[in-house]
């Protein structure tokens, strides 16, 4: 009964492999190549100012998950991410260049006043994993509001006693707002929160996969200038003649970027046998015959499975559950034990949870033939007698410790069946 029920809850279960741990990040140069330059401010104005902004960097985004791979319905790939481990940074360096040119009377003057690097522009936000349509947090927004401070002050004399004075506050802001689009595999996609991909197995140890996250990224960068200039006259004071606010959308563009492929390897059971069919030959009636049928694990993973006989009642197979570690092998005693003369077919059925041979078929025929029929003699009950042989697949003949000792004596099992088999020809 106990046996049983190993059997009957091992066709039910659904298999895991190891899960496979994800670390996906990279730097999105979502900045580079961003330049604006305002032209000359006011336009056809005798005092002008001009302002050129170029910015270098990105944002850079990790995530961490894991890839689980499962069956037996289908080869199920699903990718989840871990709560709380998505982090999107905004690093981001501004080069400002700050020209002035006035044309007032008989005097007039054109230069670049001032270059120099702005202070970096950093924002962080932490997110889950992986923001695709459907889930929680479908996107992540890292906002950067910086302060006003004090690009330039300049001072320049234009005759004696008479000097202009031009300053400028700048005011920067940045938002970038990431959304996942999807998950793309050789096999399919995954484009919404909690879809799988239904992998081909490959018939190897272990399943490789090669996945690639997509993502967009919609970045708005700004600033906000104010430049004052004013003019001083010894004795008198100064007076403001330019004052006014210049907002410049530095980029307002939308980036898709594919991250680095993350390669993934699952380990998976893999059943071997070295027959498809074999023929037990001429059996006497009253006599047993077993074939030792080995089943090897050259996977990655614990082998389980169940063995059925199906066809003529002649053929039976004991036990009905296998196991093997990988490298190991455990085994299936088949016996055949005719009664009445005649030819016989069947048929072993290796149900397991190898991926890409959840079954396994091996054929058999038998004649049986009455050893008294020739001489026209029924001479009662004959001795009962057994043979047993082996397929060519040898090893230990018994399930690997790491697998579970218990349910490895396949071939000891074996030996106590035929025994009970006899005694119950004998009683009847």
């Amino acid at each position: 009964m106990l046996l049983l029920a190993l059997t009957l809850s091992t066709s039910a279960q659904a298999y895991e492999s190891e899960p496979q741990t994800m670390e996906v990040s990279d730097l999105v140069p979502v900045f580079d190549g961003a330049e604006f330059d305002t032209g000359w401010l006011p336009a056809d104005f005798p005092i002008s100012v001009r302002f050129q902004i170029v910015a270098d960097g990105g944002a850079f985004v990790w995530m961490e998950g894991a890839g689980e791979m499962s069956w037996p319905e289908a080869l199920t790939l699903a990718l989840k991410g871990d709560p709380g481990t998505g982090e999107l940074t905004v690093d981001t360096e501004i080069d400002a260049v700050t020209s002035l040119k006035f044309d007032i009377d008989v005097y007039s003057y054109e230069a670049e006043l001032d270059r120099r690097s702005l202070e970096d522009i950093e924002a962080e936000v932490q997110f889950d994993p992986w923001l695709l349509p459907g889930s929680k947090e479908e996107s992540a927004t890292a906002v950067y509001l910086g302060d006003g401070t004090e690009l330039i002050e300049y001072s320049f004399t234009v005759f004696t006693g008479v000097d202009l004075v031009f300053t400028t506050e700048v005011v920067p802001t940045s938002t970038i707002t990431m959304a996942g689009q999807s998950w793309t595999t050789y096999d399919g996609f995954i484009e919404y929160f909690g879809d799988t991909i239904q992998v081909e197995p490959s018939g190897d140890p272990s399943q490789e996969v090669d996945a690639t996250f997509a993502a967009l990224f919609d970045t708005y960068y700004a600033f906000v200038f104010t430049p004052v200039v004013e003019i001083c006259i010894t004795g008198f004071g100064c007076t403001e003649l330019v004052s006014y606010d210049i907002d410049l959308p530095l980029l307002d563009d939308s980036t898709e970027w594919e991250f680095p492929v993350q390669q993934m390897d699952f380990p998976l059971p893999l059943l071997a046998t070295d027959i498809e069919t074999y023929d037990f030959g001429e059996v006497e009636i009253g006599r047993i015959k077993n074939l030792e049928v080995a089943v090897a694990n050259e996977g990655l993973m614990d082998l389980e499975g169940e063995a059925v006989i199906t066809g003529d009642g002649e053929f039976s197979a004991y036990p009905n559950y296998f196991l093997a570690g990988p490298g190991y092998e455990d085994g299936v005693v088949v016996t055949f034990a005719p009664e009445i003369a005649g030819p016989y077919e069947g048929t072993l059925a290796l149900t397991s949870n190898d991926p890409f041979q959840p079954e396994k078929l091996i054929t058999f025929t038998g004649l049986a033939v009455d050893p008294n029929a020739s001489e026209g003699e029924g001479t009662g009950d004959q001795a009962t007698s057994s043979t047993t042989v082996s397929t060519e697949l040898k090893g230990c003949g018994c399930s690997s410790a790491s697998a579970g000792e218990a349910r490895g004596m396949a071939w000891m099992l074996a030996g106590i069946a035929g025994l009970a088999f006899l005694r119950r020809r004998r009683e009847s």
